[in-house]
């Protein structure tokens, strides 16, 4: 198994073990250079988003794997963990609806890019990203 996808397996068992809601692993390696998953997923509150993080960082310290970066925190309704190979995202409830409904409204826009650059990459990569 590679590194990526070991990575990705702990930081996806961490946030079912805390009853993440709505968990998604998606394969970003053949259209990104910036990681090779992502995984996202909710929490019911930002006290649960707050476990799921905290949980998802020792597990993935446990394993020996060290985090890059990590943006929002504390009372923030979108927590993002940058491990380099994959990019953890944990959202508060109401939070990931009104993501999904932007990228909703920018679907037909981003689709539409896609399709003026006429690179197969361009339109996996759009798919990809839109929720």
């Amino acid at each position: 198994m590679s590194q990526a996808k070991e990575m990705a397996r702990i930081a996806y068992d961490a946030l079912e073990a805390k009853k993440g809601i709505d968990i998604r692993m998606i394969d970003i390696s053949q259209v990104s250079v910036i990681a090779d998953y992502f995984i996202i997923a909710t929490g019911s509150s930002n006290n649960q988003v707050g476990a799921l993080v905290e949980h998802v960082e020792e597990q993935m310290h446990k394993n020996g794997f060290s985090m890059k970066q990590r943006e929002g925190g504390g009372n923030s309704p979108w927590v993002l963990l940058d491990y380099a190979d994959i990019i953890v995202h944990v959202f508060e409830k109401e939070s990931r609806s009104f993501y999904n409904a932007f990228c909703g409204a920018q679907r037909p826009q981003m689709r539409f890019r896609a399709a003026a650059l006429r690179s197969k990459t361009a339109t996996r990569l759009m798919q990809v990203i839109s929720c």
